[in-house]
């Protein structure tokens, strides 16, 4: 390796992708849709996507004769395949630009349930549905209680975090990386007492962001200037982790930002402390910046720190 390659090798920093948190389904890709069981209530809704496949499951065998499409809606989609309590779906090309259309499912006892079919991003559509007519069913309260036993388990363990967020956070309030990183948001001034290793820097249409990184002391401290060029939408730090690359445990490590939320069109100053690395050692270091009104979206700045 060089000798003019910096100690800190950047790994990404980019626009991502943000995982979503709470509310997602007991198996990814499939979700249940329950029904009132009124005769007054409206049908639900189905999401299809060009050339994705989309499969409903029903608990009551069907009428492959009379499951249909509207009238004039069949050439927007592969023939139906209705196999015992199941209709596959299968859009065409251009099925976004006719707007949505019903599915009409027959089933073997001469009832009949309308379905609106909704056209949406192929990475928005449902690929399997398990459709309940009632609310009241056997399959509709199992899957109600596993579902309720995901969002459980999902509660957990954001209470599990949140809570040894807020015992790093009563531990490190008084440190000497917490005074640090208070000192340095404070007044740019106590920069001048560290070496500065590496820089970055990073810009799309809507955030940019200077990365800078200082040593001294036997301390390692990330300076960022996060500017919100968004007219509209303030954004926010949302996540961020020091982790040892071996064992995968977390590092001490103390956060300090002004403001917590940037408004549209200013800017803010984040800094993170942590004592430095042993010469043998490896952390990955990120930090995750996410506007507020999108919670899928954000800016990820990830380093590897040797």
């Amino acid at each position: 390796m060089s000798a003019n390659v910096p100690r800190w090798l950047v790994v990404a920093v980019a626009l991502v992708t943000v995982e979503a948190r709470g509310g997602e389904p007991a198996v990814p890709g499939r979700r249940n849709l329950v029904l009132s069981g009124r005769p007054e209530s409206p049908g639900g809704q189905v999401l299809i996507a060009t050339d994705t496949a989309t499969v409903l499951r029903f608990e009551a065998g069907l009428d492959p004769v009379r499951t249909q499409l509207q009238e004039g809606a069949q050439a927007r989609f592969e023939p139906l395949g209705v196999a015992g309590r199941s209709i596959t779906l299968l859009p065409l090309a251009g099925v976004e630009r006719w707007g949505g259309v019903t599915l009409l499912v027959a089933f073997e006892d001469g009832k009949v349930l309308p379905l609106r079919l909704a056209p949406v991003a192929r990475a928005e559509a449902d690929i399997q549905v398990n459709v309940f007519t009632s609310p009241f069913t056997q399959g509709a309260l199992l899957a109600a209680l596993e579902q309720a036993e995901v969002d459980n388990t999902g509660l957990q363990r954001r209470l599990d975090e949140a809570l040894t967020e807020l015992e790093r956070y009563q531990r490190e309030e008084n440190s000497p990386d917490a005074l640090l990183a208070a000192l340095l948001l404070l007044d740019e001034r106590m920069v001048r007492n560290f070496r500065r290793v590496d820089g970055l820097r990073f810009r799309s249409k809507r955030v940019r962001a200077d990365v800078e990184i200082f040593k001294g002391g036997g301390r390692t401290a990330v300076v960022v200037l996060l500017e919100n060029l968004d007219p509209l939408v303030p954004w926010s730090l949302r996540d961020v982790s020091f982790t040892d690359e071996k064992s995968g445990a977390r590092r001490d490590f103390a956060v300090r930002a002004r403001p917590v939320t940037i408004p549209a069109g200013s800017s803010g100053r984040i800094v993170v402390v942590s004592e430095s690395l042993a010469v043998s050692s490896t952390a990955s270091f990120r930090l995750l910046f996410c506007p507020r009104e999108d919670s899928e979206q954000g800016l990820q700045l990830m380093r590897l720190m040797y």
